[in-house]
């Protein structure tokens, strides 16, 4: 058995023999391997009272269909997913509870019918990975507050403009380069876009008036962003791989922007934080432009926390060869933010004290 964190790994069906319960804390318990009956309600039984706790199935060498959710009929959380050439149907989903709150389903080599998914009146959180058949079904799933897409060619949105309650939504790797209708999808407070081929025009998102966290990410035909000011409720912003954005000017236009993070985007100069200067609620930046020595520009341009690694070293003149060898070694050990400062993790030990 393993544990990440506050999921619940077993690497052979054995560990759940002599298991009694399972650890405070845990959200998520998964499993690769088929289980006999016996282990299934055995398993059923730990998560029966843990209604907190979701059930992941995933990369399984030897699970071939979902009927072993017989023995967990009251789940309320359910992922399966990297199973691309063995699940042969989701017919299985009809144990679960109509009340079940999560489903993730991921890309498989044949195309599953999501008609099934009808029967989920009260679903909140969804995610639909590949090519699946019967996609209008999630329109009629109105509890939907998260919706993840990713490899979901759509036409364009209207599917979703029925999600009264919507308020997250990814769309990666795949989906529709058309967000007219993006606007009228939900009360959206959360968007991430990342890597959807062709998208060119985002100007729909400066009509989404809810959204408080916008991400973008690796869009190279996206050149320009729209105008910020009506988004009056947008705090947090972040432009991943932007190759194509170079002006920056529209998130000046954000009256509450707190947040941005500009990463993997050595594109641009220092200079190109220029016009948020002086904008007043503006109190975190992060950048990761090109080089060590450009983002301590950058800071100087935009000096808003934390401050970059090593930055107080380089303005006293510390040679930067030597302040980047004391980066790379301080990025193995690990980073935290201090005071406004990024700093070495003082509460992680140096690899070398680790093995001795």
């Amino acid at each position: 058995m393993t544990r990440f964190g506050s999921r619940f790994s077993f690497d052979d069906p054995a560990e759940l023999d002599g298991l009694d319960a399972l650890p405070a804390g845990i959200t998520l318990v998964q499993f690769r391997r088929r289980l006999d009956d016996e282990r299934y309600h055995r398993l059923g039984r730990l998560l029966a009272g843990r209604p907190e706790i979701g059930l992941r199935v995933f990369a399984s060498p030897d699970i071939t269909d979902l009927e072993f959710l017989r023995f967990f009929p009251a789940l309320r959380s359910f992922q399966v997913d990297a199973m691309w050439d063995r699940l042969s149907n989701l017919d299985g989903l009809r144990h679960l509870p109509a009340e079940l709150d999560a489903l993730g389903i991921g890309s498989t080599k044949r195309p599953m019918s999501l008609a099934g998914l009808a029967r989920f009146g009260r679903l909140r959180w969804l995610a639909i990975e590949g090519r699946h058949r019967d996609l209008e079904v999630i329109g009629d799933l109105r509890t939907l507050e998260t919706l993840m897409l990713r490899s979901v060619p759509l036409d364009d949105l209207a599917l979703l403009t029925s999600l009264d309650d919507l308020t997250s939504l990814d769309l990666k790797l795949g989906g529709t380069t058309d967000l007219r209708l993006l606007p009228r999808v939900g009360r959206l407070e959360r968007l991430e876009i990342w890597q959807v081929r062709g998208l060119s025009d985002v100007s729909a998102i400066a009509e989404v008036r809810t959204l408080r966290l916008l991400f973008l990410q690796a869009l190279p035909q996206v050149r320009s962003l729209p105008t910020f000011d009506g988004l009056t409720n947008l705090r947090d912003v972040t432009l991943h791989t932007m190759k194509g954005v170079t002006d920056l000017t529209p998130l000046a236009g954000a009256p509450a922007l707190e947040t941005l993070s500009l990463i993997a985007m050595g594109h641009l100069e220092p200079a190109a934080r220029e016009p948020l200067i002086g904008h007043p609620p503006l109190r975190r930046g992060v950048w990761n432009i090109r080089s060590m020595r450009k983002t301590y520009e950058a800071h100087d341009v935009l000096p808003i926390a934390p401050e970059p690694f090593g930055y107080a070293d380089w303005r006293a003149g510390v040679p930067y060869r030597t302040i980047l060898k004391a980066w790379l070694a301080a990025v193995r050990i690990g980073l935290r933010e201090i005071d406004g400062r990024m700093v070495v993790d003082p509460d992680r030990r140096a690899p070398a004290a680790q093995t001795k």
